[in-house]
């Protein structure tokens, strides 16, 4: 482990995306470990407090923490406004993951209902996991994580 630091102004949204810093909001700045900075894409997103983003840097999701609206951005362009349930959302965290199986990515949140976790094709925004009859508990999902393997999805609701 190896402290260092970057001069940066104001960071909203960073997450690691290979050895750098990249913040969102703010253009996808890049910050290197050498010190460089560029912006990755053209537009700014002045919204949500965080960000988490895909193994390989190429989707990332823009929320509020404690809201109910998120931007999915496929290489720095939005995918799709992405929206959770207003039930106790003030209180609990968006649950939200990105997650890679045999080669296909998808975003783990709660669309259709607060307690429900489903696995949405990032691409075409299709639910794979929208089965009929489907009756989850009465749980808040939060603060979804997966593990470094990519095997297990853990909710720390």
């Amino acid at each position: 482990m190896k402290r260092q630091s970057i001069k940066t102004n104001y960071l909203q949204t960073m997450c690691w995306v290979d050895n750098a810093i990249v913040d969102y909001a703010s253009a996808g700045k890049k910050y290197t470990l050498d010190g460089q900075v560029n912006e990755l894409y053209k537009y700014t997103f002045g919204f949500g407090d965080t960000a988490i983003t895909s193994s390989d840097g190429q989707y990332a999701f823009i929320y509020q923490k404690l809201g109910t609206k998120g931007l999915l951005l496929k290489n720095g362009d939005i995918l799709r406004e992405i929206n959770r349930s207003y039930y106790f959302a003030e209180v609990y965290e968006y649950p939200a993951a990105i997650v890679t199986i045999e080669n296909r990515t998808f975003f783990v949140h709660c669309p259709l209902k607060y307690c429900r976790l489903d696995f949405e094709d990032v691409e075409n925004g299709q639910i794979v996991t929208d089965i009929q009859d489907r009756n989850p508990s009465d749980y808040f999902h939060s603060r979804l994580e997966t593990s470094p393997n990519g095997k297990y999805l853990m909710s720390k609701g």
